[in-house]
């Protein structure tokens, strides 16, 4: 009878013992939904066409900073959908961040002759950012000449405030090389820290008489590297005029002052706004704003940025507890550790185990007597 007992106390045992492992099992807490952030200011356009149009840039009045990051939206083009412009200038806008570069639409300079060594076409390429918060990225673009008999000079202006450029030949088609723009039909320059405008010239030793068969042409122009690659069907008369983008780069900062600067003299016009934090522009005077770390969305605009429920991605083995720019990690009752799925984790904590036995023996009333 008390064997019986015994076994079914700890049958019992074990089973309270596994259903407290089940009800103890870590749980992450419930993601919550995304919440979608504005970009833009109440009331003002996000997009023209497909290009974003994120604050501090707007299109119309009281949607910008500043007139300096206005934008025009031609809606009305050949092109049959509508398309941005820096202010109201000529300068197309290919992709726009609050928090990353401008990219445009660059100039292509172009010198093309007949058989004869006549000219039978001659574009300049300029481009003028003057009185624009922008500047070219001396780290994005670099000049670019394309041709077999090309001499390319890279100016900041028709005054010639600095001089650079390239020279580029080659003998015949197979000597050149795609991809690689080392002055064998394609050759490239760095351009100068805070350069703000820009004027190609292009010139030719012998006409491109000796190349006219399969390069007639020579080109100019600012090319952002991670987007072009030469390409050998670039030196055709043609080839290069079917590229419909040349994309540049710019970069960009708000005001003429460093983060100090703009605090201490003129706190009322700082842009950073709530848990948001500022850093000095690096190509040219100004600042820009970036989100704090465990918050994004748009610096520029009130309560732009807004906290990352980092709880989303599950980075806890155990609790996850989202906070204002963070999160901390927990386990349940009956687990110790630190929570987290890279660090400690949670182990289940140890219980004492009681070990009962119990039994019987005969026993000989005989001989305990015979003893006696």
């Amino acid at each position: 009878m008390i064997n019986q007992m015994l076994k079914q106390t700890s049958a019992d045992m074990l089973l309270l013992l596994f259903l407290i492992h089940l009800i103890l099992v870590p749980i992450t807490a419930t993601a919550t939904a995304t919440t979608l952030i504005s970009e833009e200011l109440p009331g003002c356009p996000s997009k023209c066409g497909n290009v974003s149009i994120p604050y501090p840039f707007g299109i119309g009045k009281e949607c910008y900073l500043d007139i300096g990051y206005s934008i025009t939206c031609d809606e009305h083009n050949s092109r049959g959908y509508p398309v941005p412009f820096l202010g109201t200038g000529n300068i197309e806008i290919l992709n726009l961040s609050h928090d990353a570069q401008v990219i445009v639409n660059g100039r292509l300079g172009i010198d093309c002759y007949n058989s004869s060594g006549a000219v039978v076409k001659y574009v300049n390429a300029w481009t003028d950012l003057k009185e624009t918060p922008f500047w070219f990225s001396a780290t994005r673009n670099l000049f670019t000449a394309i041709g077999c008999d090309t001499i390319a000079f890279f100016s900041e202006s028709k005054d010639q405030d600095f001089l650079s450029g390239c020279v580029s030949v080659c003998s015949n088609e197979k000597s050149v090389i795609e991809g690689s723009c080392s002055g064998i039909g394609c050759c490239q320059t760095a351009i100068p820290q805070r350069l703000k405008r820009y004027n190609v010239t292009l010139g030719s030793v012998h006409q491109h008489s000796k190349s006219w068969e399969y390069n007639p042409c020579s080109y100019g122009f600012l090319a952002d590297i991670d987007s072009f690659t030469f390409k050998l069907s670039d030196l055709s008369a043609n080839g290069y005029f079917n590229r419909t983008n040349l994309p540049v780069v710019l970069d960009w900062a708000i005001g003429h002052n460093t983060c100090d600067e703009v605090r201490k003299e003129a706190p009322a016009s700082y842009a950073c706004r709530s848990n948001s934090n500022c850093v000095n522009s690096d190509n040219g005077p100004g600042y820009r704003c970036h989100c704090n770390k465990g918050y994004q969305g748009n610096p520029y605009l009130p309560q732009g940025c807004q906290d990352i429920d980092e709880c989303e991605d599950n980075p806890c083995e155990g609790l996850c507890h989202n906070t204002n720019g963070s999160y901390t990690c927990s386990c349940k009752g009956g687990y110790h550790g630190d929570g987290i799925k890279d660090g400690s984790g949670c182990t289940p904590d140890t219980f004492p185990v009681i070990i009962l036995v119990s039994g019987s023996y005969p026993l000989d009333h005989s001989q305990h007597l015979n003893k006696n």
